[in-house]
């Protein structure tokens, strides 16, 4: 699957060549849709955990943080979306898998992609944040 999703970015051209119609960005009373139809990946790259990731899963942040939720909009998949959280500040963003959650550290090009979806933004309370590790022990 790994491969798979690399594959996914490894692609150069525009985000219908890779699939996506759009992402959504809500926090904690709206939300903020943007098209994916011109976005240049290589210079704003895109994760969201579990369908696309730039490498491995990471360990889960050890520390809450302010989070958003974020919804793709797969345009190859019937109507399918994946959903994902990031929690910008902490530099994290994750997604369920089975019964658990998978994570992946932000590198600086994609958290600068996070900072410009979230901007003007209310982000949800830390205490609500899904997956991490804080929050599965009841820390």
């Amino acid at each position: 699957m790994i491969a798979a999703v690399l594959g996914l970015l490894a692609v150069p051209a525009g985000a219908d060549a890779k699939g996506l119609k759009w992402v959504e960005v809500c926090g904690q009373d709206a939300c903020s849709k943007t098209s994916m139809k011109h976005w240049n990946f290589e210079r704003r790259p895109l994760i969201f955990p579990p369908k696309v990731m730039s490498g491995k899963p990471d360990e889960p942040p050890k520390t809450i943080a302010p989070w958003y939720r974020v919804t793709v909009a797969l345009a190859h998949a019937d109507g399918e979306k994946a959903h994902s959280v990031v929690a910008p500040e902490i530099k994290y963003v994750g997604g369920r898998i089975n019964s658990g959650f998978v994570w992946e550290r932000l590198k600086p090009k994609a958290l600068q992609t996070y900072l410009h979806l979230t901007k003007g933004l209310e982000p949800n309370p830390a205490e609500t944040m899904p997956g991490s590790v804080e929050t599965q022990t009841g820390a």
